[in-house]
């Protein structure tokens, strides 16, 4: 059985074939669960080849808080040019930010407008899950339109929230309003599905498709 430096190494060899190496990253993450250090995923991350740089994104997000060690690395991959690289690297963001990495958030909450859906679909998902002083600590690094609907959505209380306005904005004619309110809709879900439920008839497929799979969920 190959060590977890050795698939490593497999991974990234220029000779590895996209199978091969679909299977080497497999093995790699049962490696990781038996305590193969997370931090030695680093030359993945750093690596020119996108393929490459997607099996590292996606072992480090599958190893939740413990991903932390590669902050510096994971942060600069939320403006990769492959979606999937972005798509992962929030997901491993969501798990250990803190107010210290505002400026990470920041960077994670503005590909609500991203060209990939998927990454767009991801970056609501984050905003939902995301806790008040984050998000405040996200705004402080962000301008204009977005830094005036992230400090609205921080300002939602889980246990106090305008039910109305949140309905409003969901129909509203500017898709980032609508991408932030259901993304409060999704927050509120516990207390209010109706909110989602709402969204799901949407005629914005962003929101359509975000509403249906928390509701799903």
């Amino acid at each position: 059985m190959a060590t977890g430096d050795e698939l490593v190494r497999r991974i990234l060899d220029d000779e590895t074939s996209s199978r091969a190496r679909s299977r080497a990253t497999s093995y790699l993450l049962r490696e990781l669960g038996r305590g193969y250090p997370v931090e030695r995923l680093a030359p993945l991350l750093m690596s020119d080849d996108p393929e490459v740089v997607q099996s590292g994104a996606w072992l480090v997000s599958e190893m939740g808080g413990k991903g932390v060690v590669l902050r510096g690395l994971i942060t600069r991959l939320l403006d990769h040019a492959a979606d999937r690289v972005r798509f992962h690297a929030l997901d491993s963001l969501l798990c250990w930010a803190t107010p210290a990495d505002g400026v990470a958030i920041a960077t994670a909450i503005s590909k609500v407008i991203d060209t990939s859906s998927a990454v767009r679909w991801k970056a609501l998902r984050f905003l939902a899950a995301l806790g008040r002083s984050e998000l405040e600590a996200g705004a402080a690094s962000l301008q204009g339109r977005l830094k005036e609907l992230t400090l609205w959505l921080a300002g939602h209380e889980m246990d106090a929230f305008d039910r109305s306005e949140i309905l409003t904005r969901l129909d509203a004619s500017e898709p980032l309003v609508r991408s932030f309110a259901v993304a409060a809709a999704a927050r509120m879900s516990w207390q209010d599905p109706s909110l989602l439920a709402h969204a799901k008839q949407s005629t914005d497929d962003d929101i359509r498709e975000f509403a249906r799979t928390e509701l799903e969920g």
